[in-house]
């Protein structure tokens, strides 16, 4: 297995978990990165349900908004895009119990999932220096 084979096939994978989880009321997703030999890959996957209203349970979410102002950022920074290093980056959420690195954001190329320092985060929002 080499690096182009694993992306194409973790694509394929999500659009496959995607079938399902509309069949079930879920999101389901690869959860990041997926690591590789010579002869296998693994990764690991996430579930989550369906709120009636249509959006789907992210406790990540839920958290940024909940506690975001805790952090120099307003919950409608969920979802806004930030440069870092050249690439572009989505906020997707918050894990207060990561104090170093509590915001979560996803490589919009790649959907790689990474985390940040909130003041890196709030710096790049502000125009970035």
């Amino acid at each position: 297995m080499d690096r182009d084979k694993v992306r194409e096939l973790r694509m394929e994978i999500n659009k496959s978990l995607e079938e399902i989880g509309a069949e079930y009321g879920m999101t389901i997703k690869i959860q990041g990165s997926m690591s590789f030999t010579e002869s296998s890959c693994r990764g690991k996957f996430e579930c989550f349900e369906t709120k009636s209203d249509g959006t789907v349970y992210d406790p990540a979410r839920e958290d940024f908004i909940n506690r975001a102002k805790q952090y120099g950022l307003s919950p409608k920074d969920l979802g806004k895009t930030f440069t870092h290093n050249g690439e572009l980056f989505k906020i997707t959420g918050l894990k207060s119990s990561r104090p170093k690195f509590p915001i979560s954001a996803e490589n919009v190329v790649t959907q790689k999932r990474y985390k940040f320092p909130a003041s890196l985060v709030k710096r790049q929002l502000e125009g970035g220096i």
